[in-house]
């Protein structure tokens, strides 16, 4: 089971996977807490059990960058302490400016 925990800026949002024993913390750009929610919309709640390719975040990066903030998106291993090995994947067909965060 998936499970995830929102911020209320919708910046970031953390995911729990109990199965697997991971938990990430997906964080949306540099400094756009202080955007205060603005050009992000939570596709889910804090607590609700989430599946692969559900949509859980969207966001604008044209409208960060117009704000004059980084939309780099950063996924972080927030227990990479329980694990022998931590290596990023690229992702090879990841669209440029794709707007919602899934998980995977």
């Amino acid at each position: 089971m998936i499970w995830v925990a929102t911020f209320e800026t919708g910046h970031a949002i953390g995911i729990d996977d109990t199965e697997n024993g991971i938990q990430l913390l997906i964080h949306i750009g540099i400094d756009t807490v202080s955007l205060k929610g603005k050009y992000f919309e939570n596709l889910v709640t804090k607590g609700d059990a989430v599946t692969v390719g559900q949509p859980l975040i969207h966001f604008s990066p044209a409208k960060i960058k117009e704000a004059g903030l980084d939309p780099v998106v950063m996924l972080i291993v927030t227990n990479s302490d329980h694990f022998n090995n931590v290596q990023p994947q690229p992702i090879a067909d990841a669209a440029i400016g794709q707007t919602a965060i899934m998980v995977q």
